[in-house]
């Protein structure tokens, strides 16, 4: 401040504290002009930044898709790895002590051997009645195995009501365990490795629809026509299960159906 032009600017007595102002020739103070908000700008090339970390979340969403239908589809074949044996049948099934000896182990043998064998607990469900009620119960239990984690096992014997292999229906490989004769009765018994279910009356201790309750401990056998009593046993969870089975070629050729036409099923 030049103290020459106080009396021209009104300022007496002594020097007052004030903040410093710009002196010239003329002392004439320098108009302050209002400060400037600031303003958020994007700095130089930033929306091509954006624009890329844009297409890259993109691409990443892309390959998340792609990895979880192809997992969805692999989901089987992890299934049907977990399984011990494929098929057991009488002509297929060698003894453990030679494959070149010409004794053979029944079907039935082989898998009393693998259930003890095994470290997990299967789910068996021995089908019967016709090819719909069959269906119906392998569905069921199936979906019920899923629920639970465990292997399936199929015992499915040709009858008067279903005079078929399993085998000539459906094509392989299959998503469980294929056992085409009867389990004796006998070699289920023991309380401590099976936990029993019968649906099928009026045979001797079969009770229908009894609440299917699974122990972590022994293996789960389910004789029915039916779907089990279970909460995850119903249709409802059982037909997502039924479209993993494909037709044999054979029997594809053969099915002339579509969403127009009614099905019939006469009986008796």
């Amino acid at each position: 401040f030049c103290p020459r032009f106080a009396p021209l600017i009104g300022v007496t007595g002594p020097r007052q504290p004030r903040q410093p102002r710009p002196c010239s020739s003329l002392c004439a103070a320098a108009p302050r002009t209002p400060p400037r908000r600031a303003r958020c700008r994007m700095p130089k090339g930033g929306w091509r930044c954006v624009v890329v970390v844009l297409l890259m979340c993109s691409v990443v969403l892309q390959l998340w898709s792609q990895a979880s239908a192809l997992s969805l589809r692999l989901l089987p074949t992890a299934l049907r790895r977990r399984q011990h044996v494929s098929s057991l049948s009488p002509t297929a099934t060698a003894t453990a002590a030679g494959a070149g000896s010409a004794s053979r182990d029944p079907g039935w043998v082989a898998a009393l051997q693998m259930l003890r064998d095994s470290r997990e607990r299967y789910v068996i469900v021995d089908a019967k009645n016709g090819l719909g009620n069959r269906l119906r119960a392998l569905a069921s239990a199936m979906a019920v195995a899923a629920t639970l984690d465990r292997p399936l096992l199929l015992v499915w014997v040709s009858d008067l009501h279903c005079n078929c292999s399993f085998r000539r229906l459906f094509a392989q490989p299959l998503p469980f365990t294929l056992l085409e004769e009867e389990i004796p009765l006998a070699n289920l018994t023991d309380p401590r490795h099976f936990q029993r279910y019968n649906y099928m009356r009026p045979e001797p201790g079969a009770v229908k629809d009894a609440p299917i309750i699974p122990d972590p401990r022994r293996h789960l056998y389910f004789k029915s026509a039916f779907v089990m009593n279970h909460a995850h046993g119903k249709w409802s969870h059982a037909q997502q299960q039924i479209q993993r089975l494909v037709p044999a070629a054979r029997v594809a050729r053969q099915l002339i159906a579509d969403k127009t036409m009614v099905g019939l099923h006469i009986r008796n």
